[in-house]
């Protein structure tokens, strides 16, 4: 082999692996951007449900208050399934998450559960433009069952740290 080609076979062969260890990197931190971006998109619901919660529980805040939540709750609802890329899972080694491997098993299921938010986040919204509370408490339930139909199937508990 003369000294041209075997220097271009080590140029080759060196690029490749560069390129190698770049794609990994690079899939590295959007993993890592994307679960923070879930992280902060479940921060919000958290604290839309502690809204919806504090009106049913002792009457603070408002219809108007729960309806902004409930809104809060359907957009996030369509959000989930973009911010579940397919290695993004507990056990791949990404960043923070307690996301089950389950959810990249089940994909239809997962999707349905989050539509299931969606739809129960945009009934409340509806409901509580009306303004009455028993119907307000009737519609809540659903954003409970909504909530934890994902979160028992595909969360894992939480971690130690």
């Amino acid at each position: 082999m003369n000294e041209w080609l075997k220097r271009e076979l080590m140029a080759a062969l060196a690029m490749g692996i560069l390129t190698a260890g770049t794609t990994d990197t690079a899939f590295a931190q959007s993993a890592g951007k994307v679960i923070k971006e879930r992280r902060a998109l479940m921060k919000s619901n958290g604290k839309s449900f502690k809204v919806i919660k504090a009106f049913l529980k002792s009457g603070k805040g408002s219809a108007a208050d729960v309806q902004k939540a409930a809104m809060t709750l359907a957009s996030n609802g369509g959000k989930i399934p973009g911010l579940y890329p397919k290695g993004t899972s507990s056990t791949d080694g990404v960043g923070k998450t307690r996301a089950k491997p389950a959810i990249w098993a089940k994909w239809a299921d997962f999707e349905a559960a989050a539509g299931k938010l969606k739809a129960a986040g945009g009934n409340l919204a509806k409901v509580a433009a009306m303004g009455e509370a028993g119907a307000i408490k009737a519609a809540a339930g659903a954003i409970g069952k909504a909530c934890g139909g994902c979160h028992k199937p595909f969360r894992g508990p939480k971690q130690k740290k």
